[in-house]
């Protein structure tokens, strides 16, 4: 629509088209394996649905970052276990945080470069309720903390808790840490003109973060699934 590839009403056309092409499918593996994917798909297609569905959408009412970590997230997570098998668990839900807290990290960066177009229409996303200092202690949140939730279900579950360690191999995230510390050094630097396109691109620098650490993620765990 930006690009002007497509007009707004054909998109939305599109998007209804693909929603409901994506209920079906869900129904047909509800059928092949749990029913409890029908409500799993339900909350996905709801979070979708409402997300930028105008002005009054969650992702302008504040409840943007919830709504991501949610659906790209734990929703994920939860679905794919619940189609392997066949019942849900909070296993997958609890794993799925730190990762969920990167994907908020990608959105909060888009929000964080828009906070000024964004209020001046008078929508209202965490980082324009938090500001531009906020937000930056919000981003090194969102960044940091899921390594320190890897170590923590690394070492501290187990025979003291009723959900089971990760493996150690999980440790691996922590290659993906430089990454980490220079997406942290260009949003410190965000107002620095030398730095401008730097942070512009910050959400893609993001992107790549989460991409790499949860290759790391799922490579740490595969070792324990196979044997």
């Amino acid at each position: 629509v930006v690009r002007k590839l497509l007009k707004p009403d054909e998109a939305l056309k599109g998007a209804i088209l693909f929603t409901a092409l994506g209920v079906l499918i869900g129904f047909y593996i509800a059928a092949c394996s749990s029913l409890h994917v029908i409500w799993i798909g339900a909350l996905g297609v709801a979070g979708g649905s409402f997300y930028s569905a105008g002005p009054k959408s969650l992702k302008f009412m504040g409840f943007g970052d919830f709504s991501v970590f949610l659906a790209f997230g734990v929703l994920g997570a939860l679905g794919a276990w619940t189609v392997q098998t066949a019942s849900p668990s909070w296993l997958p839900v609890i794993w799925s945080v730190p990762i969920g807290l990167l994907i908020i990290g990608i959105l909060h960066v888009n929000n964080w470069r828009d906070i000024s177009g964004d209020s001046s229409l008078g929508f209202r996303s965490v980082a324009s309720l938090l500001g531009d200092r906020a937000s930056l202690y919000y981003y090194a949140f969102l960044i940091f903390a899921p390594y320190l939730l890897v170590v923590f279900f690394v070492f501290l579950p187990g025979s003291t808790s009723s959900v089971p360690a990760l493996p150690a191999w999980c440790l691996a995230v922590m290659l993906s840490l430089p990454i980490a510390f220079a997406n942290f050094k260009k949003a410190i630097n965000r107002h620095n003109p030398v730095n401008a396109d730097d942070f512009v691109a910050l959400d893609g620098a993001t992107a790549k973060l989460n991409l790499v650490f949860s290759l790391l993620f799922i490579a740490g765990i595969l070792p324990a699934s196979s044997s």
